[in-house]
């Protein structure tokens, strides 16, 4: 597990904007454009909430807050929800290159149309045996063309 500083929010009745940049800058933080205006707190985000799986607040002198993100890594069970036939490496790209079509759903699971984006990660995932999850979405992210 990793974690690093996600924000850092100053008190407003004891930093303003300005005083606050400057404290940032003065240690080495660098904060996105976007201020969060809370009723008491200025919050400059350094990072992306999103990339975090949780968060912590440590508090500094003169009521600073830190808000650290933490990257959990993911248990085995949601690495690969499509198990592949085998865990030896990929051997690449189809013949063709091209990613077989995903099998039509039936209606009575979602519609003759279903969800192509998750068939066709089914698909990509079938064609590159041995790659994890989250390699099978980047790659099927780069070759999805919604119909």
């Amino acid at each position: 597990m990793s974690s690093q500083v996600q924000s850092v929010s100053f008190p407003r009745a004891t930093f303003n904007m300005r005083q606050a940049l400057k404290w940032l800058k003065e240690h080495s933080f660098k904060p996105s454009k976007r201020v969060d205006k809370t009723a008491t707190r200025w919050r400059y985000r350094l990072v992306d909430p999103a990339q975090f799986t949780r968060f912590a607040t440590k508090e500094l002198s003169g009521d600073i807050q830190f808000t650290i993100g933490f990257h959990d890594p993911e248990p085995e069970e949601q690495k690969d929800p499509f198990p592949s036939a085998s865990q030896s490496p990929a051997p690449g790209p189809p013949k063709g290159g091209a990613v077989p079509k995903p099998p039509k759903r039936s209606a009575a699971r979602g519609g003759a149309r279903g969800n192509s984006w998750l068939d066709h990660v089914k698909a990509y995932r079938a064609a590159h045996v041995g790659i994890s999850y989250k390699e099978a979405l980047r790659g099927a992210s780069a070759t999805w063309k919604k119909a």
